[in-house]
């Protein structure tokens, strides 16, 4: 019986990543590219593992395995023909629509992920006073980009005293 989607695991969408680049890949290159990872072989079996019908010849069910294994025919004098495995690997079509669900998954929870966390209120927050500031600035008529009247001197000032009155008194 083959893994159902909810038992492959990170590692498993990794592996049909990587062979989802190639149009068909040999395993000792897959197991080249993971070297660090015990028992690939025991995976990529796993991966290929497809349901056969119930009834004698036991035919196997097309989309049912999420890597598609490559067999060659051998004749043998005294048992027959078998069907022997070649160690090349390509993704069924089952096995892309994993893959794909398992990336739009990871697409949501990243962009749920930004919904959710503490910088989106942060950024609300510092968006709604920056318009805050803004409507009081400009209710009060003193913004940046208004011109400012030009301050100018009064002619009956004197200049050698700032302090007096236009009749020239002191207060």
């Amino acid at each position: 019986m083959p893994i159902s989607p909810n038992e492959l695991n990170k590692i498993d969408y990794e592996i049909l990543s990587y062979i989802s680049k190639f149009e068909s890949i040999h395993v000792s290159k897959i197991s080249k590219k993971f070297r660090k990872l015990d028992g690939i072989e025991f995976r990529l079996s796993s991966l290929a593992k497809f349901d056969r019908s119930p009834n004698p010849p036991y035919i196997p069910i097309s989309d049912t395995s999420y890597l598609h294994q490559e067999y060659k025919r051998v004749e043998h004098e005294d048992s027959g023909i078998t069907h022997e495995p070649t160690g090349v690997f390509s993704v069924s079509d089952l096995g892309k629509r994993a893959l794909q669900n398992y990336k739009a998954d990871i697409y949501l929870a990243k962009r749920d992920f930004w919904k959710r966390s503490f910088l989106a209120p942060l950024l609300v927050a510092l968006i709604i006073s920056l318009i805050t500031t803004l409507v009081t600035l400009f209710a009060n008529g003193v913004l940046w980009f208004q011109q400012q009247p030009e301050v100018t001197e009064n002619p009956h000032q004197s200049e050698a005293c700032d302090y007096a009155d236009n009749d020239g008194s002191y207060y």
